[in-house]
């Protein structure tokens, strides 16, 4: 028998303490967060927390009996600070909503200072005759009679109304702000609930005259206002050739996709991706962030630079296009991986995406603990630990499966064909030598891993949009096989036109009509598999009870099909079919 046809079990899991530690990190965060207690009693738990795991450190160093009390220790060590650093964070945002609530609860008209801290959006109103800017505003400080009260840099939302004219950036006097611009506003404002313990805050600006004016003194550092100046043109780049008015939706799709412009996106095609389940492709995530890697990485190898020279310049590119994309919590989670995986070789590290990820989420929680209550962050993290935990055993349960019904299928016809002969070295089902490439083998293996993807994020999901929006969608599953490669194609395409802006208008001019093109059969087949019967519909939102049978049936699942497909003699053994 040929050794490298062998049939091979799935390895043991490998230990990764990092995720542990990172459980322990997000726990912390959210009793911080949603349920704040005494600051004092929690630091003094932190330091007992430090003390125990450094005690039992020590025993742990003499017997190994003592080093799961010890790893306990730490985890909740790490906690115990994610905890003071959540609570702390609340506070400041209890102590910046307060002092807006005064404001509210006057019934008068709040004058705030801060910076513009997103892009902004410009919508036609349904009566066509006023729009509507919306954007992220960052306050400094509110101005009273006597003095000027400093702001723990709360976000305020801002809704500016007037007439249809706000359409056009260059109609004088009014124009439109710009990220990074320091700006005073005057408008109304009030609460709104979420899901987190601090309601978000809204600024209405009338259409009328109102004294809101250019603040210069609160603008953004230089550095900052290149480079979303830069994401600017490159947004430019992204029509140049196509006619706006009869395109917009496709090419607001495309700058969402590519540079994270979100707020333009029409509702009613946003629907079609919600109940398709693909909405994701709008988020800036790992998809995005790996194909401007590989770009950068391919254009990297033309110049004869040494390797850790390439990786410096690759991180640099990697971070810059995370914060000009908006920096948030996918692209962070994204960028960060993709630093931890290509650094790893250099440091002398194994490439680990479970670490990875543990790491992506302990950086984005100590730098901003109020992403643990984000949507994005929730939805980020769920499907990808979903696609790193449930992708391998979907695939070897798949392998071993249609390696038995072959068995079953050849053994009438032939002698005892062996399951060692039937399932190559990669879990995969033989159908021919494996010395030979197949296109047809190669189309099957890529389908077979591109369900076993959709499936995983679908699964680790589920508990998420059933408990936040009561919706099931699981059309997503053979939906998101068609919308990610045409969504990766519109990136690819849209990179390469931003490029070719630089030395041919006209050639970027013809990467944009085909990613036109492209764009609108995405935006088909999303809407087609939105209408499919059954393929999305209502459910009540889950309690908490639910969300947690759901993962605990997942956990089963995930253990039982393990343990099957990583026993080598079960599929030695005959199986009644």
């Amino acid at each position: 028998m040929n050794e490298e046809n062998t049939y091979k079990a799935m390895p043991p899991p490998s230990r990764h303490p990092l995720v542990a530690l990172s459980l322990f990190f997000m726990a912390g965060c959210v009793v911080g967060m949603l349920h704040p207690w005494n600051l004092s009693l929690v630091a003094a738990a932190t330091c007992a927390c430090a003390a125990s795991w450094f005690a039992l450190r020590q025993f742990a160093r003499r017997s190994s009996s003592w080093l799961f009390a010890s790893s306990l220790a730490l985890g909740l060590t790490a906690g115990a600070v994610a905890c003071c650093s959540a609570m702390l964070a609340a506070q400041e945002d209890y102590e910046s909503v307060e002092v807006l609530r005064e404001i509210i609860e006057s019934r008068e008209d709040a004058t705030v200072r801060g910076r513009i801290a997103s892009a902004p959006s410009v919508v036609m109103l349904q009566n066509g005759a006023s729009a509507r800017v919306r954007f992220d505003f960052e306050v400094r400080e509110v101005p009273f009679e006597h003095d000027n009260v400093p702001m723990p840099n709360s976000l305020v939302r801002v809704d500016w109304y007037g007439p249809v004219s706000l359409l056009d950036d260059d109609n004088p006097p009014f124009r439109i702000p710009r990220e990074g611009e320091g700006w005073q506003l005057v408008g109304r404002m009030r609460e709104i609930n979420t899901r987190s313990a601090v309601p978000l805050v809204t600024l209405s600006i009338g259409g009328g005259k109102n004294n809101s004016k250019r603040y210069v003194e609160m603008d953004c550092s230089p550095q900052m206002a290149a480079l979303w100046r830069l994401r600017s043109y490159a947004g430019r780049a992204l029509s140049i050739g196509v006619d706006e008015d009869r395109y917009h939706d496709s090419l607001s799709i495309i700058k969402a996709m590519t540079l994270g412009y979100r707020s333009d996106l029409p509702s009613e095609v946003m629907d079609f991706f919600r109940l398709s389940g693909t909405v994701h492709v709008f988020s800036i995530s790992g998809l995005h962030v790996g194909i401007i890697a590989a770009l950068v990485m391919g254009a990297l190898c033309i110049f004869p630079f040494p390797q850790k020279l390439r990786v410096v310049v690759f991180c640099i590119v990697l971070v810059l296009y995370t914060t000009a994309v908006g920096a948030r919590s996918s692209a962070v989670r994204a960028c960060v991986m993709s630093l931890f995986l290509f650094n790893a070789p250099l440091l002398n590290r194994k490439i680990d995406p479970a670490s990875a990820l543990s790491g992506a989420a302990i950086f984005i929680l100590a730098v901003d603990p109020r992403q643990v209550v984000d949507l994005g962050f929730i939805l980020s993290f769920a499907c990808t630990a979903g696609i790193l935990a449930f992708v391998p055993v979907l695939k070897s349960s798949a392998s071993l499966a249609i390696a038995l019904i072959r068995q079953r299928i050849v053994a009438p016809r032939e002698e005892t064909v062996a399951i060692e002969h039937l399932i190559g070295p990669d879990g995969m089902p033989l159908s021919q030598p494996r010395n030979s490439w197949s296109l047809a083998r190669y189309l099957r293996e890529e389908t077979a891993a591109s369900i076993a993807v959709s499936l995983a994020a679908w699964m680790s999901s589920v508990p998420v949009t059933a408990v936040m929006f009561g919706q099931m969608t699981p059309i997503s599953i053979l939906c998101n096989l068609l919308v990610v490669p045409i969504a990766a194609a519109i990136v690819v395409v849209g990179a390469l036109s931003m490029i070719s802006a630089i030395i041919s208008p006209w050639l970027a001019g013809v990467f944009n009509h085909a990613n036109v093109i492209i764009t609108e059969f995405m935006v088909w087949a999303a809407r087609v598999s939105s209408e499919i019967p059954g393929g999305s519909f209502e459910v009540e939102p889950w309690s908490a009870g639910g969300m947690v049978a759901w993962c605990l049936a997942m956990t089963a699942w995930y253990f039982i099909a393990r343990a099957l497909v990583s026993d080598p003699e079960y599929a030695k053994r005959p199986h009644a079919m």
